[in-house]
């Protein structure tokens, strides 16, 4: 249901913000394709960045893939947001 789906985001969130870089790398994925979730580039690379920072093996090549499909605005707020990100948690 669409519950169970806003619920496994949710909790996909709370476990990258923990560390854990399978979930940080998950969540890249469903914001690249708008997968349960608004379609977001630039997310999608901030949570890359959360999993390379944890180093998920597979997040360095698919945050590069992502960078190819931004605009130079878009990585800089991207990279702002993943920055953000680190302060805060």
């Amino acid at each position: 249901t669409e519950l169970d789906q806003d619920k496994a985001v949710e909790w996909f969130g709370y476990a990258a913000k923990a560390g854990h870089s399978a979930s940080a790398y998950i969540l890249a994925n469903m914001y690249k394709d708008g997968d349960h979730v608004t379609r977001d580039v630039v997310q999608a690379h901030a949570w890359a960045s959360m999993a390379v920072s944890n180093d998920y093996e597979d997040a360095t090549k698919f945050r590069q893939s992502l960078e190819s499909l931004m605009e130079p605005d878009q990585l800089r707020q991207a990279r702002r947001m993943y920055a953000r990100w680190k302060i805060e948690w």
